[in-house]
């Protein structure tokens, strides 16, 4: 369901015909809010921390780590990208 405010996907439903909307206001601070989510960020990442940073599926999230520009750090299986590597790249995609 969406708010009908801001036509955001926030609503929750409770029960039955009951419906609980978030605090769009605060929901949009945190999102907004960019240096309390990156500072909390590891110094290496994994597609995990990708995932949860975009808000997309691990496999979106691993598929970005498989383009021909993205920083990546493979350690024997595993997929890392430094952080401040990460945000240049995400920086050069919004031009």
């Amino acid at each position: 369901m969406t708010c009908p405010k801001c036509s955001k996907k926030v609503a929750v439903c409770i029960g039955e015909g009951h419906i609980n909307y978030v605090n769009h206001e605060s929901r949009e601070e945190i999102i907004t809010n960019e240096t309390n989510e990156v500072s909390q960020l590891p110094e290496l990442l994994t597609v995990e921390h990708l995932a949860d940073y975009l808000n997309v599926s691990e496999r979106t999230a691993d598929e970005y780590m498989g383009s021909t520009d993205f920083p990546l750090i493979r350690l024997k299986r595993s997929k890392r990208v430094f952080r401040e590597d990460f945000l240049d790249w995400l920086q050069s995609k919004k031009k």
